[in-house]
């Protein structure tokens, strides 16, 4: 039987090795290239994660602050019903009073007549008079007041005491003109003359005053509703 000769392709065996490595290095450059990526899309995706978090947590921030918002404007447009009758100009005394909290009693007992007063310019206001140095007195109510310079005198001359005992007590010691007034809003007069704790017409001032906060609470509610909008 007459055999068959098979021609094969012979590769130098320096090239075939050259081609392994060239293959080899190719290979690792894939890998590195894809790896790369991977790592490109995992930043991606932690950014897409955190700014979802971020846009969930605006909405619900927003959504509280709007239902604030609602709340507290609804709650301001109640109050203004209910002391519709009380008029009040912006430059009354009442509305250049900075009153600390708790004093609002206090501030009503004291000076309810002169609330709705003008500086000037009103059939009830300051004229400037030169008084002499008024007696220092104890927990002045001038103390947790802010108000125009005018007041500055009868704030000066107001004490300010925790209870009705206390006031009784130090009702003897106060001098011509000078007053005592508790937290709750009884007062007493250096001439004798005491009220407790009058309910009467109470009320308005503290509408008012709740109002003044509502306003300035509702000011930076739509300022950081505005911040979260814009962001």
């Amino acid at each position: 039987t007459k055999k068959t000769k098979t021609n094969h392709l012979k590769i130098p065996r320096s090239l075939s090795k050259k081609n392994l490595k060239d293959l080899d290095n190719q290979k690792k450059k894939i890998e590195e290239r894809v790896s790369n990526l991977k790592k490109k899309s995992d930043v991606i995706q932690l950014k897409k994660n955190n700014l979802l978090e971020k846009i969930s947590i605006y909405s619900l921030e927003s959504d509280i602050i709007s239902k604030d918002l609602t709340k507290d404007i609804s709650e301001i447009n109640t109050l203004k019903n209910l002391i519709k009758d009380i008029n009040l100009s912006p430059d009354s005394i009442f509305n250049l009073l900075k009153i600390e909290k708790g004093y609002e009693n206090a501030v009503y007992s004291s000076l309810k007549e002169e609330l709705n007063a003008n500086l000037d310019n009103s059939k009830k206001r300051w004229v400037q008079l030169e008084i002499e140095e008024l007696p220092d007195i104890d927990n002045k109510l001038a103390n947790h007041v802010t108000a125009p310079k005018s007041l500055n005198p009868i704030l000066s001359q107001i004490m300010v005491v925790n209870n009705d005992t206390e006031g009784f007590k130090k009702q003897k010691q106060l001098k011509f003109g000078q007053i005592i007034v508790s937290k709750e809003g009884s007062l007493w007069r250096w001439d004798g003359f005491v009220a407790e704790n009058l309910e009467e017409n109470k009320k308005w001032f503290h509408y008012k005053v709740r109002i003044s906060e509502l306003e300035i609470k509702i000011k930076k509610l739509e300022n950081n509703l505005n911040k979260i909008t814009s962001a």
